[in-house]
């Protein structure tokens, strides 16, 4: 049955002396409204941004919404492999623990590109950072009662499959359908990671921010660009069920979940392929190294 919607300022729960939750992606955008949210409820939130003039530019503004709240800043490039190993040891070092990761961060390459470790640059970033990432915080996550991993997915992800046999978009690269596929990736990530941490507390939840207002589109033509800010709801209202997924009571102790809207509801037929599931993570490890 659907969870009832719950906004960013009702919800309520206390992992304990000092709650302290992780966004990727935190500069502007969807990332920013998240950080936003957690950081009014009292939560100490954990900023990570690409570019650090940005990323000091958001916890200045976040800051002066809240100006009681402990903001911490990480900078790091999340398209390359050394970078996020990089973060995940800075973040152990001056973390105790971690209650909540919100792996938000995410692309739309127009042409096919490949990072500085010869990966598709959307896969990299939409899926093997926060499998990475996610991880190497385990650690951290594990330091923590009840403690949760939210990603960041979009209902762009139905209607697609997975060929698990071409991950890098070799035999032919169309944009929507790279980061479509991304966006399965992060579902079937969820369900295959929530089975793995089942027996350690920690819940995995896979979430539906909707079509909101973000530099996802940055490098579309200007007449698409104008098309998605007509359609798209403002990016803190995008941040309401994520912000629900890291703090709402009613979904403690649950798990492996695709959340949308503030309710609970089925992703695609595909994303419950456990099989699909396991090749992913398997294929995951290897290029993740």
């Amino acid at each position: 049955m659907p969870v009832p919607h719950t906004g960013p300022g009702e919800v309520d729960i206390n992992y304990g002396d000092e709650s302290i939750a992780t966004v990727t992606g935190a500069s502007s955008g969807l990332g920013f409204e998240i950080a936003r949210a957690l950081a009014m409820t009292g939560v100490r939130v954990a900023l990570v941004c690409r570019d650090s003039a940005r990323g000091a530019s958001a916890r200045e503004n976040i800051a002066r919404s809240s100006p009681s709240a402990t903001l911490d800043l990480f900078v790091a490039d999340l398209s390359s492999l050394s970078a996020v190993r990089r973060l995940a040891a800075e973040m152990r070092e001056r973390l105790t623990r971690l209650d909540v990761l919100v792996n938000n961060a995410g692309v739309v390459k127009l042409r096919r590109e490949e990072t500085v470790d010869g990966l598709e640059w959307t896969l990299s970033v939409n899926h093997l950072a926060p499998f990475l990432l996610t991880r190497l915080l385990m650690p951290l996550l594990e330091a923590s009662r009840g403690s949760r991993v939210v990603n960041v997915s979009s209902d762009a992800h139905r209607g697609v499959t997975l060929d698990v046999d071409d991950l890098q978009s070799l035999k032919g690269y169309d944009a929507f359908l790279a980061y479509q596929r991304t966006k399965l990736a992060n579902v079937l990530f969820t369900y295959a990671l929530s089975r793995r941490v089942a027996g350690n507390g920690i819940s995995v939840f896979a979430v539906a921010p909707g079509m909101a207002a973000t530099e996802i589109v940055r490098e579309a033509p200007p007449w698409y660009r104008l098309e998605w800010s007509l359609k798209s709801r403002p990016a803190s209202e995008g941040a309401a069920t994520p912000v629900w997924a890291a703090l709402a009571p009613e979904l403690s102790g649950k798990s492996g979940l695709y959340l949308r809207d503030g309710a609970v509801v089925d992703s695609s037929p595909e994303s419950y392929d456990v099989a699909l599931q396991e090749r992913l993570w398997v294929d995951s490890m290897g290029l993740t190294g």
